[in-house]
């Protein structure tokens, strides 16, 4: 049993000397034997010394092992992985057991060390070395050590093994890697390999060191009941097993000698320090002694000579203790059953006391003692309340003598030797008053009381600020600690008051109050709080509002306030199931109608308030200008088709092109116009002020100069060009070129070759089958890059002007492409763009018509050029 005497000698305690220590070095390995199923290893052993071994197979789990058990050991080699292939478990065994037969349950510890290459699969990606038990299929993983790094291939790695009976040391290039203390048997050691080949384990060697251990390193000298033995073990599991010495010799430090005893008990007969010195020596003849201390103790206890005392007095019996321990007993045990290190006793009689120091040691006195007749001590009293003065009087009488002193005890701190004392207590509550009465033959007497100091009751006022109207949030919660409460008086501050414990009250005004209650307990003790009770101010929410048109932001304003305080808090909902915590938020109607929305307000006294608005958007005209293409002849004069799908007479139209207004507030959907461009209809709805558009795009059946870029000597489709230039439709009856001279008839796709960079000339004409329209006209290809990008888009699935098609975008190196809508919100991005918009958004849905603005990003040759515009997109 270890004690407090470690404390101050544990240098003599656990002192360990190590006389000398032989080792076995140079281990010749052709006396090893390989363990396990054969094919799971390959043992190759030096054949001219038996230094080394290597492992060769990279399968499941194989031993190489010594030939004797060993225990108490400090074994050391080194370990390499010279060859390629797996990086997984290396190690060694400790304590190998066998099966019997062809069996497959071994018994047996192993340390294995992983490689690299498990640092990154998910099976061992946080494995480094362990230390496991394994019996027959079941194994434990007694310590593990994940930050030590895994071994490489063609290192040479030198190790070392402590296995004693209680501790197992593993250190890598000496780094403790695993230390863990525990009971261990004899066994074999030897070395291990699973799922890893071209191992070399080489330069093995051990030494003996001997270890033992012992339950007490303090006992007791004699025949003392307890702790009067010291218990020797050799192993820490006892004599279970055999034994792997052939010489074991115990010097108990006393002149005794024992041979051959692996767990013994022992008796010292005289107190002191004694060296216990064990030497041991294995098979191999290794041999290490080792030293332990203990201290054997005497104890002796002595009572004081015969007492004289008197009746009913208080004799005090204290003994006292001799011992080579340095502290004083640690229980005590009277012939009255008392514990304690000294009694008092007021009854004659022998008194006798058992000690028991710290380690167990006893020892025994006896006393005997007479006792006299003493005063009668008594207390007259009368309780108080604080902070009143204490009301006691001495009582006390004696038939035979007469009492000379009064020693009184207040129990807090103060005492008095008058005989009717005069007191006042700093606190409430019992106290024990003690009067200690001495006669003239110095007989003492003592009488305690319980005296109560009333406490005052505490007053207190649980309460909440609230928001008026609101009923006020009062309550008592006062507490007294002896006694009870009996009677609460409330003054509300207003001019009212209230005799119940929990009182409700409304007040008719916010504002600031003084609160008061007063507290009466059973004693007739009183007490009072005070408090300044708030009643906050409620917010008044408001929201400004203007009705709104659809794909506009809602005009919806905070416009809340509070007379004291401040509003910190807006939620707002927008009834569409979208909200908002901005004092002024931006929202957009994801459709027209209806909405009711609601703000709620909060101030800072956490006061609450909310407003409900019926909140419209209205709808946009439906506005359609007519079909995407008009074709004019010269003179080109016709009238556009505009129409409108709505009820009512409130509208107002415009007509307007990229010139100027051609139209403005007119009655009329059908302007004559005389020449081709793009012409928009825009129609407002003069109650809701709420207006839409939309665009005809109107061309003549001609063609047109245009510039284009090529490279020289690459060659174009001119048929090709003229249509994605011009976006002409129906048949175009005869068609007749002239390129550079070269004249080319009646050929729907002419493909050529310019030898030539700069300016060349090809001219077109055609003849419109269905209108007889005429048109010529002469194409200037100036050999330079041509960017051409379309004002509007109709994307209504017609295979007419569907998308957003950039001309000559290939020409580029490299692009990209934004569109934002008319409140600057982004609908699409792409880079590169692939000439393939048609009026989708980013996720993947359909935007509304109208005019949208692009920003178009161009990479040629190193430099960057930016164009921006807008596109009108209108399904027809």
């Amino acid at each position: 049993m270890k004690n407090k005497f470690s404390l101050i000698i544990i240098i003599l305690l656990l002192t360990n000397v190590n006389s000398f220590s032989q080792c076995v070095t140079n281990v010749d390995l052709r006396t090893w034997a390989q363990k396990g199923p054969t094919a799971n290893g390959n043992w190759e052993v030096d054949p001219a010394a038996g230094s080394f071994v290597n492992q060769t197979i990279n399968g499941q789990p194989t031993f190489f092992v010594n030939p004797q058990d060993l225990i108490n050991v400090e074994i050391s080699g080194k370990l390499e992985v010279y060859a390629a292939g797996d990086d997984d478990y290396i190690g060694f065994v400790v304590g190998y057991k066998a099966p019997l037969g062809t069996g497959t349950n071994y018994d047996y510890l192993t340390f294995f060390w992983a490689g690299n290459e498990l640092n990154g699969t998910t099976t061992h990606a946080n494995r480094s070395c362990y230390l496991r038990k394994v019996v027959g299929t079941s194994n434990v993983d007694l310590q593990t050590n994940h930050t030590y790094p895994r071994w490489e291939r063609n290192i040479s790695y030198n190790f070392t093994c402590l296995y004693t009976s209680s501790r197992i040391v593993v250190k890598i290039e000496n780094d403790t890697v695993i230390d863990l203390n525990g009971c261990f048997e004899p066994g074999k050691f030897g070395f291990y390999n699973h799922s890893q080949g071209g191992v070399r384990y080489s330069d093995y060697s051990y030494r003996s060191v001997t270890d033992f251990s012992f339950q007490n390193d303090s006992i007791c000298v004699g025949s003392s009941p307890t702790q009067n033995a010291i218990d020797l073990d050799l192993f820490c599991y006892g004599n279970t097993v055999t034994s792997p010495y052939n010489v074991i010799r115990w010097e108990m430090g006393d002149g005794t000698i024992l041979n051959d005893s692996t767990n013994f008990s022992y008796n010292y007969s005289t107190p002191g320090v004694q060296n216990i010195k064990l030497y041991t020596e294995d098979l191999a003849g290794c041999a290490d002694s080792l030293v332990k201390t203990i201290t054997v103790f005497d104890h002796k206890v002595t009572l004081p000579q015969d007492i004289d005392s008197c009746i009913n007095g208080t004799v005090p019996i204290t003994p006292s203790i001799v011992s080579n321990s340095p502290f004083s007993p640690i229980s005590y045990l009277w012939n009255t059953a008392q514990t304690s290190s000294s009694i008092t006793t007021d009854t004659s009689g022998i008194y006798t006391i058992q000690t028991t120091n710290d380690i167990g040691c006893t020892s025994y006195d006896t006393i005997n003692i007479t006792i006299h007749e003493v005063p009668n001590a008594e207390i007259n009293f009368n309780n108080v309340c604080f902070p009143n003065q204490t009301d006691v009087n001495d009582a006390s009488t004696i038939t035979n003598g007469s009492i000379i002193s009064w020693n009184w005890n207040f129990d807090d701190g103060n005492t008095d030797n008058t005989q009717n004392p005069t007191h006042f207590y700093n606190t409430p509550g019992l106290y024990n008053i003690s009067l200690d009465v001495t006669s003239n033959n110095n007989c003492v007497n003592n009488q305690t009381i319980s005296y109560e100091v009333y406490d005052l009751p505490n007053a207190q006022i649980n309460y909440n600020s609230i928001c008026f109207p609101n009923q006020a949030i009062l309550s008592d919660a006062s507490t007294i600690n002896i006694g009870s409460i009996t009677s609460w008086d409330w003054n509300f501050g207003d001019g009212n008051t209230s005799s119940a414990q929990n009182p409700a009250h409304s007040y008719s005004n916010s504002g600031t109050y003084e609160v008061e209650l007063i507290v009466t307990s059973n004693n007739n003790c009183t007490n009072k709080d005070s408090i300044t009770y708030y009643l906050n101010d409620l917010p008044i929410a408001q929201i400004n509002f203007n009705n709104s048109c659809f794909n506009d932001n809602a005009d919806i304003i905070d416009a809340s306030t509070i007379n004291i305080g401040n509003i910190v808090s807006w939620n707002w909902s927008f009834g569409d199931g979208n909200s908002s915590a901005s004092q002024n938020p931006s929202h957009t109607y994801s459709s027209p109608g209806v909405y009711n929305i609601q703000l709620t307000v909060i101030s800072d006294s956490n006061c609450i308030n909310s407003q409900n608005i019926s909140y419209e958007v209205y709808e946009l005209p439906i506005v359609n200008a007519g079909a995407d293409t008009v074709l004019l002849c010269d003179p080109p004069v016709i009238d556009l088709n505009g129409n409108l799908s709505a009820t009512g007479n409130n509208y107002s139209f415009n007509w307007n092109t990229n010139d100027g207004v051609i139209e403005s507030n007119a009655t009329t959907l059908n302007p004559t116009i005389s020449s081709q461009g793009d012409y928009v209809l825009t129609v407002t709805n003069n109650t809701t002020n709420c207006f839409n558009n939309d665009t005809v795009f109107v061309f003549n059946d001609t063609a047109s100069a245009v510039s284009i870029l090529i490279n020289n000597g690459n060659e174009i489709n001119i048929n090709t060009l003229i249509e994605h230039l011009f976006s002409y439709e129906g048949n175009k009856g005869v068609v007749s070129w002239n390129i550079n001279d070269d004249v080319f008839s009646n050929d729907s796709i002419v493909n050529y070759t310019f030898s030539e960079s700069g300016e060349q000339i090809a001219t077109i004409t055609l003849v419109n089958d269905s209108n007889g329209c005429v048109a010529n006209d002469t194409i200037r290809l100036n050999l330079t890059h041509v960017l051409k990008i379309p004002g509007a888009v109709s994307a209504n699935e017609d295979n007419y002007n569907d998308a957003f098609i950039i001309r000559a975008l290939e020409n580029y190196e490299d692009n990209s492409l934004t569109i934002f809508n008319r409140w600057g919100n982004l609908i699409f991005e792409a880079s590169p763009y692939l000439n393939d918009w048609k009026g989708q958004s980013i996720s993947g849905g359909e935007v509304v018509d109208g005019t949208y603005f692009y920003v178009l990003s161009l990479t040629d040759q190193g430099e960057e050029t930016i164009h921006k515009g807008s596109i009108e997109l209108k399904r027809l």
